[in-house]
């Protein structure tokens, strides 16, 4: 008998309740830990966790208000940080020796997802042995999964770095921005765009371009804004308030 081509006897389906907004309730212990850590001394490393969980925004409020460098973990498969934030200092590099080069000038590293370490070991560790290690992951088989960590935060990615932020008193995320999830050549990026943003507008993202000889070029994003068809009578009361709010005349500059 062939048990895979057996009808079921009984089909049964559930409707399942997913509470995805678990935060660690010490979170507190955590922001203290952050707030500890010298100035400029700080590295953030997300992995593709982030990008999966919507936590982009999150790491770069965090990383205001600690003066923090971002770095995206090596060979991540999807957008795992903001390119265009200015805190990004690039995708740690393809070896355990190059990694530890660059996280030994800082005194911790707030890795948030499970792997920073690459597949290239070349006779040096990836973490340096001073390197204090703050790790939150939303399951416990990751945590410490690479590298022990001094602190280990089991939680929702994104609700966690939410109440990160605010316990840092980090700046609110930017009202009427957003993010979006853009395809490169070399895979896709999450590109922040600005509030206020009109349609027809260029975005750069850095070396993500056409490679000529040694260099590689920009790639740049050109914004197509769609407008709702269908409103209804709150909508368009709305829109008549913002209106009235912020008159715009958008040929003001013209001659003709």
């Amino acid at each position: 008998m062939n048990f895979m081509l057996e009808r079921a006897g009984n089909t049964t389906f559930k409707k399942t309740r997913i509470i995805d907004d678990a935060v660690p309730c010490a979170i507190g212990e955590v922001s203290r830990a952050l707030q500890s850590v010298p100035a400029g001394k700080l590295a953030i490393v997300a992995d593709f966790a982030v990008g999966a969980a919507h936590g982009i925004d999150a790491v770069s409020r965090i990383a205001a208000a600690l003066a923090a460098d971002i770095y995206a973990a090596p060979f991540h498969v999807r957008g795992a940080v903001d390119p265009l934030d200015p805190s990004f200092r690039g995708q740690l590099p393809p070896t355990t020796k190059e990694i530890n080069e660059t996280l030994s000038r800082y005194h911790t590293m707030m890795l948030i997802g499970e792997k920073v370490d690459t597949f290239t070991y070349d006779g040096l560790c990836a973490i340096p042995s001073e390197l204090q290690v703050i790790q939150i992951a939303p399951a416990a088989s990751q945590l410490g999964f690479d590298y022990p960590c001094d602190i280990a935060v089991l939680g929702d990615i994104k609700a966690t770095l939410d109440a990160l932020a605010t316990a840092l008193g980090a700046p609110a995320a930017s009202a009427g921005g957003r993010t979006v999830d853009v395809p490169t050549l070399e895979g896709p990026v999450t590109l922040t765009i600005p509030p206020g943003t009109s349609s027809h507008s260029k975005l750069r993202i850095k070396a993500r371009g056409i490679e000529r000889g040694n260099e590689k070029g920009d790639q740049f994003v050109v914004l197509k804004i769609i407008v709702p068809k269908s409103l209804d009578d709150e909508d368009k009361a709305t829109i008549k308030k913002l209106q009235e709010k912020h008159p715009i005349n958008p040929r003001a500059d013209l001659s003709w």
